[in-house]
């Protein structure tokens, strides 16, 4: 029988942005999973290299003239070595099984 998990390494590139710099890097990981992708069992950060950060502020005013504040934005580049196990549906060997109950198509009617 083949081995149904599999194991490798990748380097992926994630971003996120957030209002807090705690949500940036939030924000980020929660990309990690989508590029990475297939059935996933464990991913495995090995190292985390910050690429970009940047902290953005800006005035926001209401009615553009009223009640200035001061908001700031964080955004978070990062190249990360993750070790990913995933479960490879391709080594499954399905066996195939036959029933004996009549399927019923669209416009027959049934009879008791």
């Amino acid at each position: 029988m083949k081995p149904v998990t599999e194991e490798q390494e990748m380097i992926v590139l994630i971003e996120g942005e957030g209002d807090t710099k705690e949500k940036a890097l939030d924000a980020a990981f929660m990309t990690l999973r989508h590029k990475v992708g297939g059935t996933l069992l464990r991913i495995e950060p090995m190292s985390v290299e910050v690429i970009q950060a940047q902290k953005r502020e800006y005035t926001e005013r209401f009615l553009f003239l009223f009640f200035p504040r001061i908001r700031t934005k964080y955004y978070l580049q990062l190249k990360v070595c993750v070790k990913v196990v995933s479960f490879c549906m391709e080594n499954i060997d399905f066996k195939v099984s036959k029933s004996n109950f009549k399927t019923i198509n669209e416009g027959e009617k049934i009879c008791y």
